[in-house]
């Protein structure tokens, strides 16, 4: 049976679906699968420590705040598997080693991630260093299409690209709102007192990353457009204890904290409207399984997910110089206007079943087959590796 070791900063609880199908049914290809990470949570609060991954020690995220990281993997025993598939991330320093080890002998190894940056703002050297990284490497994991288009539009072999299609378990999610009775939503309501007419979900990280000072602004704003607006605020981060000071000082939000499984699909119920001005990501899929439209930015940071909205079918989407108070009046906008937002709400739900996460675990399990059977290549600029 071949290993293949897959390392990661953490298990974030959305990802743990993935890996668990995915090593099932790579076991049955007798392919063994292996996580390791370098620690067990993440300042959002989300990582799934009971996951029976393999901690390494990060000996410099710490130091750093996050800008490097170093898992010493020999000591782990990832070098030494037949397949090693590491984040496409220059600031992990341990995977550079593998990258220049890629001989007879070693672990072949694949890169996977966005292709690109998308959630930061690069400087041209990074990006070289980025490419120079998937270049060296054996095959490509892209989270989506455009992804993909850009690792071979670096030179990247086009045959050596599985497309994934990153999503979460939007089929428990759909189980899970699908269960939710309308009397649990109505007790929900009344328990924050949010009229569910007027009641918008922010749903991600509480931090800066995702503009929450922003939010925070549009929110009073739209509050003196519709006394009645309340914001639902779920989610973790290095925000959350300001929000939820201005929650007791009489911010018109509801913080309810990290939410998963019933909680979630209870708290997306609850909503019209998701107001994400910053970093789309995953969220995304939440809002087309749900049918809760998205508002958000233009050139916003978003991450790849981003491409599987249609704005203004399924979405409103605004200038990135928009400002609080004319973010606030397109939420508040999209509330009143009942029949331009059932026509959203329907086309997310039209499109509810496109991002499976038995198409992820597919995408991901045949193309490590496809990876297995294909000979060692030889990296862009290197000598051959075989």
């Amino acid at each position: 049976m071949k290993r293949l070791v897959v390392v990661q900063p953490y298990i974030p609880r959305y990802r743990t679906a993935f890996y668990a199908q995915a090593g099932e049914a790579l076991a049955n290809k007798d392919i063994e699968l292996e996580v390791v990470v370098g620690r067990t949570d993440s300042s959002r609060a989300d990582g799934d420590a009971d996951f029976p991954a393999i901690l390494s020690r990060d000996l410099l995220e710490s130091t750093s705040r996050g800008r490097l990281r170093y898992r010493p993997l020999r000591a782990v025993g990832a070098t030494t598997a037949d397949l090693l598939v590491l984040e496409q991330a220059i600031k992990n320093l341990d995977g550079y080693l593998p990258l220049l080890r890629r001989r007879l002998g070693s672990p072949a190894v694949a890169l996977w991630g966005h292709g690109r940056s998308y959630s930061s703002t690069q400087s041209s050297t990074a990006a070289r260093l980025k490419q120079w990284m998937t270049r060296r490497s054996d095959w490509f994991f892209a989270y989506t299409p455009s992804g993909a288009q850009d690792v071979m539009r670096h030179g990247f072999p086009p045959d050596r690209v599985t497309i994934l299609y990153n999503t979460i378990d939007a089929e428990s999610l759909a189980r899970d709102l699908k269960a939710t009775t309308g009397s649990e939503v109505a007790r929900f309501q009344a328990e924050h007192d949010v009229d569910p007419r007027y009641c918008a979900l922010f749903l991600g990280g509480v931090d800066s990353l995702k503009a929450v000072d922003f939010l925070v602004e549009s929110v009073r704003a739209a509050h003196r457009l519709e006394p009645r607006f309340r914001l639902l605020i779920a989610g973790s981060g290095a925000d959350a204890s300001k929000v939820a000071a201005l929650q007791r000082a009489g911010l018109p939000v509801r913080v309810l904290g990290r939410v998963d499984g019933r909680a979630k699909a209870l708290a997306l119920k609850s909503a019209q409207v998701l107001p994400i001005p910053s970093q789309l990501g995953l969220v995304v899929v939440d809002s087309l399984a749900s049918g809760v439209p998205i508002v958000t930015r233009e050139a916003s940071l978003h991450g790849p997910e981003a491409e599987y909205l249609t704005p203004g079918t399924d979405s409103v989407w605004l200038s990135r110089r928009a400002t609080p108070g004319e973010y606030a009046a397109a939420v508040i906008a999209l509330l009143k206007d009942q029949p331009r937002h059932a026509a959203m709400a329907q086309a997310c739900l039209d499109r509810a079943h496109d991002y499976p996460l038995s198409r992820m675990v597919t995408s991901f399990v045949e193309g490590v087959d496809q990876w297995t059977r294909a000979p060692r290549r030889r990296a862009q600029g290197t000598r051959a590796c075989v």
